[in-house]
C-alpha cells in the first residue's frame, strides 16, 4: 500500500527556505524523502532551517534578484545533486503603500522578488533541460491575486502576474512533462503574515479581512502533494487556501429497504488521515468510482456506498443511514450524467433529468445530511464536477449547465457550513481514461467541427482514474483543512 505523498529520491529547490512557509515546506519535503536545496538571502535563517530539518537539506545563500547568481546556482545544484524533480518558490516580500506614495522603484523591488526571480528560476531550469521528465514547479501566490486590498497594489499585482505566468508556463513546459501550479492562501501564520495582519488592523478600510490564518503546515502539505507523483495531470492551476467563515463582507467564488447499500470496514494505517473516517460514497460501481473506492479503502476509510433510486427517496435513505451507521466524516458525490445532443434535439424532460442527477441530488443529499445532523464537525465533501462547468462545449449545454450549477452550490455551501469546519470542494475533471469516458470522448468528437477538435488533446495527456482518486483522498484527509469552496481542475493542463 503506497503512500499518496512520496518524494523519495526527488531533488527539489525551495526558495525562501530561511523562514516561514519555505522552512515548513523544506521540513515536510525532507520528511517525505526528498533531497532539498534551500535557497535564501539569509544565511542565518538557512542554518536554523537545517538544524530543524536535518542533513538531507542543503543551504545555498543567494540574492534572487541577481539573474546571474540564479543561473550559476541552478547549474551548481544540478551538477551536485543531478537533474531536478521540483522547484518551490516561496521567497517573497509584502508591501502596503497608498497610491500617492507609489513609485517605479518600489514596484520594481516587489516585482523583482515576487515575480521576476521566479521567471528567471523557471527559465534557467527549463532552457538547459535541468528538469527530469514529470517534474513539478510550485510557486507561492496569494488570494491577493484575485482580491483587491486597499494600499496593496504592488503586492496584488505581483501575485496576479505570478498566476498568469503559471498558466502560460503550464502550456509551454508541458512537452517536457513539467507541471506548473500555484498556491493562493490568505494570510499565513508566519512572521511576515503576522506583520501584515498587524498593519491591516491599523489601516482604516472596508477591505475584505480575515480573523484566522492558514497554518504553514497546510500550505506545505499541499505543495508536497503537487510535487508528488499523485498529481501528474494538475497543471496551470491556482489553488486557494482559506476558510470562508472568516471572510467579512465578501464571498469567494465556495424507513424502507435500502437495497443498494454496502458497508466496509478495514484496518490499514493512517497514512493521510483516513483511518477510521466514515465516508459516504454516492455513485456507481464503474470507472472512476471503482478507482476512488479502492483508494479510499487502501487509506483506511470506512465506506458507506449508496446509489439513490430517485431524488424523492433521498431524505428517507439519509435518515436511515444516519440512524444505522452514525455520523459521517466525508462525502463523495460521484454521479455524472452526461449527454450530447444539438439544440434541435434537446427536450425539456432530458434537461430536467440531467440537472436533477448532476446538481439536484447533490443539494438534496446535503440538505438531508444537515437536517439529520449526519455530518461530523470537520467533515470534508468532494463532488465530481467537470471542466464543462467553465468551458462551453458544442451539443453539451445541459451537462455544462448542470455542472456549473453544482460548482455554484459548492461555493455557497462552503460558506454556509464553514462555521463547523466542514469543507466543500469539487473536482473539475477533463477526459478520463476509463471505458465510460472513452465513449463520451467519441460522442464529443462526432458533434464537433474539425477546427474545434484539433486542440482536444491535453498537453500532459489524458487523465488516469487513479489520479482523480488520489486527489479525492487528499481532500478528504486531515492534511489540509483550508481548501474549501474550490473547484480543482484536473485535465492534463488543457485549460491552462
Amino acid at each position: 500500500m503506497g503512500k499518496i505523498i512520496d518524494l523519495e529520491k526527488k531533488a527539489v529547490i525551495v526558495t525562501g527556505a530561511g523562514s516561514g512557509i519555505g522552512r515548513e515546506t523544506t521540513r515536510v519535503l525532507a520528511d517525505e524523502g526528498a533531497t532539498v536545496v534551500m535557497m535564501d538571502i539569509s544565511s542565518e535563517g538557512l542554518v536554523e532551517t537545517q538544524n530543524i530539518c536535518g542533513n538531507n537539506c542543503h543551504p545555498m545563500t543567494i540574492d534572487l534578484t541577481d539573474s546571474t547568481a540564479i543561473a550559476e546556482a541552478v547549474s551548481k545544484v544540478v551538477e551536485t545533486y543531478g537533474k531536478l524533480d521540483g522547484l518551490v518558490h516561496c521567497a517573497g516580500i509584502s508591501s502596503r503603500k497608498p497610491l500617492n506614495v507609489l513609485s517605479r522603484d518600489g514596484f520594481s523591488k516587489v516585482m523583482d522578488v515576487n515575480f521576476f526571480s521566479f521567471v528567471e528560476l523557471v527559465k534557467q531550469c527549463a532552457k538547459r533541460k535541468h528538469f527530469n521528465q514529470g517534474g513539478s514547479i510550485v510557486v507561492m501566490s496569494s488570494i491577493s491575486s484575485i482580491v483587491g486590498y486597499k494600499a496593496k497594489s504592488e503586492y496584488c499585482v505581483s501575485k496576479a502576474a505570478v498566476d498568469a505566468f503559471v498558466r502560460c508556463m503550464a502550456q509551454e513546459l508541458a512537452p517536457q512533462g513539467i507541471r506548473v501550479n500555484s498556491i493562493m492562501p490568505v494570510a499565513v501564520d508566519t512572521p511576515m503574515g503576522r506583520r501584515a495582519a498587524d498593519i491591516s488592523e491599523n489601516v482604516e478600510s472596508s477591505e475584505t479581512h480575515y480573523d484566522a490564518m492558514v497554518q504553514p503546515l497546510e500550505v506545505a502539505n499541499t505543495i508536497a502533494f503537487l510535487l508528488s507523483n499523485a498529481a501528474p495531470s494538475i497543471s496551470g492551476a491556482s489553488i486557494p487556501l482559506f476558510m470562508p467563515q472568516v471572510v467579512d463582507n465578501h464571498t469567494f467564488t465556495p424507513p424502507h429497504q435500502w437495497s443498494q447499500i454496502t458497508y466496509n470496514s478495514v484496518s490499514y494505517g493512517p497514512e493521510i488521515g483516513l483511518y477510521g473516517k466514515k465516508i459516504f460514497y454516492i455513485g456507481e460501481q464503474t470507472g472512476i468510482d471503482v478507482a476512488i473506492l479502492q483508494r479510499l479503502t487502501e487509506c483506511g476509510a470506512e465506506i458507506v456506498q449508496y446509489k439513490p433510486s430517485s431524488i424523492d427517496k433521498i431524505e428517507a435513505d439519509i435518515k436511515w443511514m444516519v440512524a444505522e451507521c452514525g455520523k459521517i466524516d466525508g462525502l463523495v458525490f460521484g454521479i455524472v450524467h452526461s449527454d450530447f445532443r444539438p439544440l434541435q434535439f434537446v427536450k425539456s424532460e432530458v434537461v430536467n433529468q440531467i440537472m436533477t442527477d448532476n446538481y439536484g441530488m447533490f443539494v438534496e443529499v446535503m440538505r438531508c445530511l444537515k437536517k439529520s445532523r449526519g455530518l461530523n464537525d470537520g467533515a470534508s465533501i468532494v463532488a465530481m464536477s467537470s471542466i464543462s462547468s467553465s468551458r462551453a462545449m458544442k451539443a453539451k449545454m445541459a451537462f455544462c449547465a448542470s455542472k456549473a450549477a453544482l460548482d455554484a452550490a459548492i461555493r455557497c455551501l462552503a460558506v454556509e457550513l464553514a462555521d463547523r469546519g466542514v469543507r466543500v470542494n469539487s473536482i473539475q475533471k477533463g477526459s478520463v481514461d476509463v471505458d465510460a469516458e472513452k465513449s463520451h470522448i467519441q460522442d464529443v468528437m462526432a458533434v464537433r467541427s474539425d477546427t474545434a477538435t484539433q486542440d482536444n488533446t491535453a498537453p500532459l495527456g489524458i487523465v488516469k482514474a487513479n489520479e482523480i482518486a488520489q486527489m479525492v483522498a487528499f481532500l478528504l484527509s486531515d492534511a489540509v483543512k483550508t481548501i474549501t469552496g474550490t473547484s480543482i481542475v484536473i485535465d492534463g493542463g488543457y485549460l491552462a
